[in-house]
């Protein structure tokens, strides 16, 4: 009876706490993106977000594949940015909205993840790691086109969690539709489903999850990336690459930096990956059922996101690390977002261990591990340069793009945004 109104009374706070959390993830997400950043479009954002969403409106584009697969969320935020503020403002917008989806994601692994890690200041620590992760301001955060990787990170917590009434498991069903609709590798995460698979309140939010997927066979079937070549990796290639883009990535914002250990110290990543897999490895040894299996789950998440991110994506076609020389280690900007979802994966072995050494109820060691895991994370809060750096500002440019509308006589015109080679579209008749 006591532990029943003890959970009762726990309840009401860990939801006053996920909703501090949201805040102040959703700040510290935008705080980590350079000023100057936040005012450039990036990539897709403009080039097919925002611009399909201003030229044909979100009835028509919501749904609309892109290279493979469905957008969900990335779609909602282009039409977000296109209603709440004239055009000039679009790439902050984009910017801001992209940053509130990783506060929803942390607030939500918050409350998700209270059966498997019930000590509260590690299960903050894992709710923030996708914004804390030194590599997340480089290219993923505040942008819409990454914000699928965010949404990744929440994913296990989602599926490893037991809904306590049927409104519930209907809402986190409809979560996990939007999250698989919006990123399909969460198809990497279905052998999850097997878990705890009598309890009938988790099949509601599993069915939600895979009608999202289902949703994306028509997207992958009808718009393959027949346009690329699949390059084969040697397996040193992925190892060199995972060492540099998950595990270096999670504490370096700088590429260089991470190009010289690789050269100079390539123990050091090494024993950072030994030191995540002892952590796990320590979760299954000490922790209950469920905490075995996040443990088990975190370390082949970033396994399998890793090697079908490097090997199945255009982006890295290029980057045959096994190859590379000492020079062209120490260039820098060789690091990946592949890297990113790993990343926040393996940090969170670390927090994992501290929540199951203190139900332990030992405090020395889950307190050092949580305090070494902020300090790696905070070091680089702030990135000297992002992928956006030196991006043309969007402000300037559309407002130029419109004022040629009155001289050409056309009805949609360019854009130039970031990276300097990637134009977007917006009518001419945008305000």
């Amino acid at each position: 009876m006591a532990a029943a109104v003890s959970g009762v009374r726990r309840r009401p706070w860990n939801a006053v706490l996920a909703a501090a959390l949201f805040i102040v993830i959703t700040v510290l997400a935008w705080l980590r993106i350079p000023a100057r950043d936040r005012g450039v479009m990036w990539a897709e954002d403009g080039r097919n977000f925002f611009s399909d969403q201003n030229i044909h409106g979100l009835r028509q584009v919501l749904f609309a594949p892109y290279e493979g697969y469905l957008q969900f969320a990335p779609r909602l935020i282009a039409a977000f940015a296109d209603h709440a503020a004239p055009i000039s403002g679009a790439a902050e917008i984009m910017t801001g909205a992209s940053c509130v989806v990783a506060g929803l994601v942390g607030a939500l692994i918050f409350l998700l993840a209270a059966d498997v890690v019930p000590w509260r200041p590690a299960r903050a620590l894992i709710a923030a790691l996708p914004v804390l992760i030194a590599c997340a301001p480089v290219e993923v955060l505040g942008t819409a086109a990454n914000v699928h990787s965010v949404v990744m990170c929440g994913v296990p917590w989602l599926l490893l969690y037991s809904p306590r009434t049927r409104w519930s498991a209907i809402v986190l069903a409809a979560i996990a539709c939007a999250a698989a609709l919006t990123e399909p590798q969460v198809a990497l995460l279905l052998p999850l489903l097997l878990w705890r698979w009598r309890e009938r309140l988790r099949w509601i939010v599993r069915g939600g999850l895979v009608v999202g997927l289902l949703a994306q066979l028509p997207a992958f079937l009808t718009t393959p990336r027949d346009e690329y070549k699949h390059v084969a990796f040697s397996f040193r290639s992925n190892a060199l690459g995972f060492l540099d883009s998950a595990v270096l990535g999670a504490t370096f914002s700088n590429a260089h930096t991470s190009g010289e250990v690789m050269v100079s110290a390539l123990w050091l990543p090494v024993a950072a990956l030994a030191a995540a897999f002892g952590a796990a490895a320590a979760v299954i040894a000490l922790g209950t059922a469920d905490q075995r299996v996040a443990a088990i789950v975190l370390v082949a998440a970033a396994l399998a996101v890793w090697l079908v991110s490097y090997n199945f994506n255009p982006a890295s076609s290029l980057l045959r690390y096994d190859q590379f020389s000492a020079a062209t280690w120490r260039a820098g900007g060789l690091t990946l977002r592949y890297g990113y979802v790993p990343g926040v994966m393996l940090l969170s072995t670390f927090p994992l261990l501290a929540a199951v050494l203190r139900q332990r109820r030992q405090l020395a060691a889950p307190i050092a591990l949580t305090l070494i895991c902020l300090v790696v994370v905070a070091t680089q809060f702030v990135p000297a340069r992002t992928q956006r750096t030196d991006g043309a500002l969007w402000s300037e440019r559309s407002a130029a793009a419109l004022r040629s509308c009155e001289s050409s006589g056309a009805g949609v015109v360019p854009v130039q945004q970031a990276p300097s080679w990637w134009t977007a579209k917006i009518s001419c008749d945008s305000r």
